[in-house]
């Protein structure tokens, strides 16, 4: 976040003095790290009492159009998007931008952080990340990872403590000392828990706990083969490659131009296609390439000033007759340095969302992603050719990813741990 004024005029230091947007970018990604996100029937709620710093190049350009707005240098951006996306305010967008207060990063983060392995409604919930923890899956990891923690920490306790040479083992529980030789550690754990009773007691013992966690990995890699169930049948419901290239660049077309021209009867099948299969999501990731490609002025504004112009066409513009219905229902907003997420629903496309997306550096991306489970055409769709991707931070399906390894990890520890154990023989006690 901005933490003063002072940081604003570095930015604008930085644009008079033509430098790139990407030298201009990395200063304010380091000033702001943030973005948030809100839905329409919050966003009241998340703009009460909130505030935002207005750059004195917004308050020379736009002091005329919100004279009441930019008192004191502060706005309420509701406001102003409410203005944008009605057509009310009819300007050019080139030299506006917007620097967040100081607010607690919880505040922002909690709200975007998705539930992982949404297949099943293919939306992403808007849901506080804490009971992401309360999802069955994720209760599964969780349980068996929990488990074993307890069951290693039971082991433990009973042994209370052990000396042992090179054969002889001794282990002391209530008061009384046994003496094992080359007994494994199950034998020991039955031992804690049947005592001085038969060897036919301790070998049942052994043998629940066999059960506890054969049942424990049958019911994990039942999950396992939902989700890979899931990942299969979803992968069935994709258009083919082919499909989605031709769809990006119509949609390039539409979103970075202008230019509606591209929306024929064929065009329009593809688009419908892909809308009734997937939730698109039209990545609009900026550098230097797409910047000249576009304009030449004011780099670091270019893509609010394409949010804003798409915003506007969108309030205008008839296509085939049917006015284009406009809802900025979920937008992020990235102070400082450009960025919207506005979701349209066309009519002409029945199902079809588009995403206009781009998040910059702010590292949420991958969250907002991860429920839709097609990662490699969300992050590949509107990147011009020959550009790639800088990496994320560590997102939810990269977490997932670690949870599943450690709960194979698991898994296989239990496997030797059940080798050991059906290897073991019932041996007296010296």
């Amino acid at each position: 976040m901005f933490n003063d004024s002072s940081d604003v005029s570095k930015i604008e230091a930085l644009m008079v003095q033509k430098k790139t947007s990407t030298e201009v970018f990395s200063h304010a990604t380091a000033v702001t790290p943030i973005t948030f996100f809100w839905t329409k029937k919050d966003m009241t709620n998340i703009f009460d009492g909130r505030s935002y710093l207005i750059s004195d190049t917004f308050q020379k350009y736009m002091g005329n159009a919100f004279p009441n707005l930019v008192a004191n240098k502060q706005a309420n951006l509701k406001t102003i998007i409410d203005m944008v996306a009605n057509g009310s305010a009819d300007f050019s967008f080139d030299e506006f931008y917007l620097t967040e207060g100081r607010h607690k990063i919880v505040d922002f983060v909690t709200p975007i952080l998705q539930a992982p392995l949404c297949i099943a409604t293919r939306k992403a919930p808007n849901i506080p990340f804490g009971l992401v923890l309360l999802r069955p899956f994720n209760l599964l990891i969780w349980g068996g990872i929990v488990g074993s923690l307890l069951i290693a920490a039971f082991v433990w306790l009973c042994l209370c403590h052990y000396s042992s040479d090179d054969r002889l083992i001794t282990v002391q529980l209530n008061g009384r000392k046994w003496h094992l030789i080359g007994r494994s550690l199950f034998d020991i754990y039955a031992l804690a828990l049947c005592g001085k009773r038969s060897c036919r007691a301790r070998t049942a013992a052994q043998y629940a706990l066999v059960a506890a966690i054969l049942l424990f990995m049958l019911v994990l890699c039942n999950a396992y083969t939902g989700v890979l169930l899931g990942f299969l049948a979803a992968a069935q419901r994709y258009p083919d490659p082919e499909t989605l290239i031709e769809a990006e660049r119509i949609l390039r077309r539409i979103y970075l131009y202008g230019d509606f021209r591209v929306l024929s009867d064929s065009n329009s099948e593809i688009l419908r296609k892909i809308g009734t299969k997937l939730h698109m999501e039209t990545h609009f990731e900026w550098n230097t390439r797409l910047l000249r490609q576009t304009t030449q002025r004011d780099e670091g504004f270019l893509m609010q000033h394409l949010v804003y112009r798409m915003i506007s066409r969108y309030t205008k513009q008839t296509i085939d007759g049917k006015q284009v219905l406009q809802e900025v229902s979920e937008c992020v907003f990235t102070p400082g340095y450009c960025g919207f997420i506005v979701r349209k629903k066309l009519p002409l496309f029945e199902v079809l969302n588009l995403y206009v997306l781009h998040v910059s550096q702010a590292g949420l991306y991958d969250h907002w992603v991860v429920a839709q489970r097609h990662r490699m055409t969300a992050h590949g769709l509107l990147l011009p050719e020959g550009e790639s991707r800088e990496p994320q931070p560590l997102g939810m399906a990269q977490l997932e990813g670690l949870f599943m390894l450690l709960a194979l990890s698991l898994g296989a520890a239990a496997t030797a741990f059940v080798a050991e154990l059906l290897s073991v023989r019932c041996r007296r006690r010296r």
